[in-house]
């Protein structure tokens, strides 16, 4: 008899949750613009979880601020808690700008909750040239536009996209299966890339590069001096636009393929070795091995150069 009243009980609880349905979602919404002073050679900070983060470049000696959060739920005080929850906090230190947005509650949103909230926030920033920025999110994306002049900029990012266009001194990227797409103005005296399976897209030059990888592919322009790639699977694919002495440029990767394209008088020197991919090169050398090494005729050159692939083909061109 109780196992009949208990199971009638489930099933009328059940039919009226079909009847009255979903209850109908509620958007609650915060916008905040401020401004603090700032002058160049300071640091912005931005530590934020899921916000998109943008930068821009304006005229002045002060960075403005403006966050809009917006929280979806069918029960509108889940929607505002979460939202509150998650407002950032803006700070100065010593001349620096601090904004953080870490929940400081842990939430449990499991599939018998009520009211599951869906969030998106946006934080704009526009800096004076010469700020150094340290963005750091989590999934949100990175977006920064304008000439920062002699500033360095760090992305930390867990799935976000870093986009670049501008210029600055230094860009140091690390990301997980993020992309990070650049088009500078000018060449870099610093770019170094960390990514899990993230692609690398780079326009612009640098003198100095790093790029390391697991998956993700390597396309970088316009360099001018010393490169180092270190990829599992992912292709790369580089050029030089002039290159100076003592360059040294080492690729080494699993199963990506090579594709470099140097300057027309470079005096190259170094070896070439694949595994099971095939080498062709506008360069003077021997090959040896089965066509599996090769080295360069020029025993000492403007460029030291060293690849080493397991199964990647490796092509080496003129300008």
């Amino acid at each position: 008899m109780k196992r009949l009243i208990l199971a009638l009980a489930f099933a009328f609880a059940a039919t009226t949750a079909v009847l009255s349905g979903p209850a109908a979602a509620e958007t609650v919404r915060f916008k905040d613009h401020r401004t603090f002073p700032i002058h160049a050679g300071a640091k912005v900070t931005v530590d934020v979880g899921f916000y998109d983060v943008f930068v821009d470049v304006g005229p002045g000696d002060a960075v403005e601020v403006t966050v809009t959060l917006e929280a979806r739920s069918s029960n509108r005080k889940r929607a505002t808690e979460y939202l509150e929850d998650r407002k950032p906090t803006v700070e100065t230190r010593g001349g620096d700008l601090v904004i953080r947005a870490r929940t400081k509650t842990t939430w449990h949103l499991g599939f018998l909750s009520r009211g599951k909230v869906k969030a998106k926030g946006r934080i704009a920033l526009t800096v004076p040239k010469g700020v150094h920025l340290n963005l750091d999110t989590a999934s949100g994306d990175c977006n920064i536009s304008g000439a920062l002049g002699e500033a360095d900029v760090n992305c930390d990012t867990a799935s976000g996209d870093v986009t670049i266009r501008g210029t600055m001194r230094d860009l140091l990227v690390d990301t997980a299966s993020g992309d990070l797409k650049a088009s500078l103005g000018r060449p870099l005296r610093a770019l170094k890339v960390d990514t899990a399976s993230g692609d690398v897209s780079f326009r612009g030059g640098a003198e100095v590069v790093s790029i390391d990888t697991a998956s993700g592919d390597v396309d970088v322009s316009g360099l001018t001096g010393s490169a180092r790639f270190d990829t599992a699977s992912g292709d790369v694919t580089a050029s030089w636009s002039r290159v100076d002495e003592n360059t040294e440029i080492r690729v080494d990767t699993a199963s990506g393929g090579v594709e470099l394209t140097l300057p027309e008088g470079a005096a190259v020197s170094g070896e070439v070795d694949t595994a099971s991919g095939d080498i062709r090169s506008d360069f003077a050398g021997k090959p040896s091995d089965r066509g599996r090494h090769f080295t360069f005729a020029a025993t000492r050159g403007d460029l030291a150069l060293h690849i080493d692939t397991a199964s990647g083909d490796v092509v080496l061109r003129r300008r």
